[in-house]
């Protein structure tokens, strides 16, 4: 699957349960990799695109915390490789469309523990 304009290409980081790329989705956008470290909402993510881009189920296309591709020697060029493989991206040369990195869903998440306004701060 070469990117041209009707087949933009996206990689998903952060991706919760997938609202952004939804709508990346319905703009065009085929997602090529997802990042996910809630395991319930990756769960969300891949089965509500599993005829869509069954390939982000395969495990090669998908991780849950993304030190797994930071940490692990050779994590990374192994994925530059089977984009390249799978869908003839080298994202070294710019051939990736987008990389999108989900916003925290504050009110949700349970990483970053918000602090209770103060006293003060209470009117």
């Amino acid at each position: 699957m070469k990117n041209t304009e009707s087949n933009l290409t996206s990689i998903d980081l952060f991706a919760g349960c997938g609202g952004l790329s939804l709508g990346l989705e319905l703009e065009g956008f085929t997602p090529v990799f997802v990042n996910e470290l809630n395991k319930d909402a990756m769960g969300s993510y891949l089965l509500n695109r599993q005829e869509t881009a069954p390939h982000l189920s395969s495990g090669n296309f998908n991780c849950n915390d993304i030190k797994e591709l930071v940490v692990r020697k050779g994590a990374m060029g192994a994925l530059r490789k089977r984009l390249q493989t799978e869908f003839g991206l080298n994202v070294e040369y710019g051939d990736l469309d987008l990389l999108v990195g989900g916003p925290p869903c504050q009110g949700f998440s349970g990483i970053g523990h918000r602090r209770a306004p103060t006293a003060a701060f209470r009117r």
